[in-house]
């Protein structure tokens, strides 16, 4: 039996026109969630906004082609962004895997969609969205990282002014027998403007299993002359951590905290003491009303071995108490807080 289905766009070319030039988070949430409705839509609205293309291109086709109406050339040119995007985005390398239920993203040679786009788990699904006014924006958060990067760098250039001390020689007796595991600031990286640790740097090819539909083509049972219905499956395909999330980022960075929380989650299942994963995380449990398990990870964040997120971490911690109402926690954390004298004292 043939596929009857057909692919009809429910994108029009005013809304990727808008999604591209709007800055109103509101409407960019609304065209998201209407290119979700179609699997080839989600897909080529995040190609549209990676290849940076603009609106202009299909009007140049139309002039070229004499087309007088957009019907066709629209859903075409959206399925080719789709096409170009997954090719762009799974070429690259990955470690070969030998299970019979997993494939390597070289061997992907159609779009695809991972089950994290369509799929939320009902405890993620359930939560709340806080009020606009009250939620902790991506835009915020971003301009705490570059004025907080900037005073820092002022006070190591204020550091390299002040001669060095004399060093003093401590008998090896007089050392305690056991150390504070030794705390870092690790190597970062900015994503979408916001700041993570590059963990190329810590873990060998690190790469994050993740469910994705494949359309594998006919079946051989059902194989004919004029067959052309195909077969979806749902693979595990090992995508290479800094690609997995930096997606996840860019959803977080459109305020779409529940598909965010969900990539965040399926990393922590790979990395339960991935910091960048905990940090993003306690944010998008803080936006969905949930301040106890927004403290829950952002204090798995102190536990780390890197220190990137400490301020940030005990300043969240102190607004999630704030937001349970246990006033009496939050202040004892905010007095800390100032008398550390960081970025966030001045805020107190």
């Amino acid at each position: 039996m043939k596929d009857k289905r057909i692919y009809k766009s429910s994108l029009s070319r005013e809304d990727v026109e808008t999604y591209q030039t709007t800055s109103n988070g509101k409407v960019k949430n609304a065209i998201e969630q209407k290119s979700l409705e179609n699997d080839f839509d989600s897909d080529a609205l995040d190609g549209w906004s990676e290849n940076k293309a603009s609106i202009h291109d299909l009007k140049k086709i139309d002039r070229k082609f004499k087309v007088k109406t957009a019907s066709f050339i629209f859903p075409t040119v959206l399925v080719l962004m789709v096409v170009l995007a997954a090719g762009f985005y799974f070429s690259k390398d990955t470690s070969p895997n030998n299970k019979v239920n997993q494939i390597t993203i070289k061997q992907i040679d159609k779009p695809t969609v991972e089950h994290t786009d369509i799929h939320i788990p009902s405890e993620i699904a359930v939560l709340v969205l806080l009020p606009e006014h009250k939620q902790i924006q991506p835009k915020t958060v971003k301009e705490d990282f570059v004025q907080k990067e900037e005073i820092e760098k002022n006070e190591k250039r204020e550091e390299e002014l002040i001669d060095e001390l004399p060093k003093q020689h401590i008998p090896s007796s007089n050392l305690p027998k056991e150390l504070a595991k030794k705390r870092f600031n690790a190597k970062e990286i900015y994503l979408n403007d916001l700041k993570l640790v590059d963990y190329r740097e810590y873990r060998s090819r690190p790469t994050i299993p993740s469910k994705q539909l494949i359309i594998t083509g006919t079946a051989a049972n059902k194989e004919t002359a004029t067959s052309t219905e195909e077969i979806d499956e749902w693979k595990i395909v090992e995508i290479p951590y800094i690609d997995y999330i930096d997606k996840t980022i860019a959803t977080f960075g459109k305020e779409n905290y529940k598909k965010a929380l969900t990539r965040l989650e399926v990393i922590l299942k790979t990395y339960p003491d991935d910091i960048n994963a905990n940090f993003y995380a306690g944010l998008c449990y803080f936006n969905l009303k949930n301040p106890d398990k927004a403290i829950q990870v952002f204090v798995q964040c102190l536990k780390s071995e890197y220190q990137n997120f400490d301020e940030e971490a005990e300043w969240y911690i102190a607004k999630s108490y704030q937001q349970l109402g246990n006033t009496e926690k939050a202040n004892q954390l905010l007095q800390s807080i100032k008398a550390k004298g960081g970025y966030y004292a001045k805020f107190i």
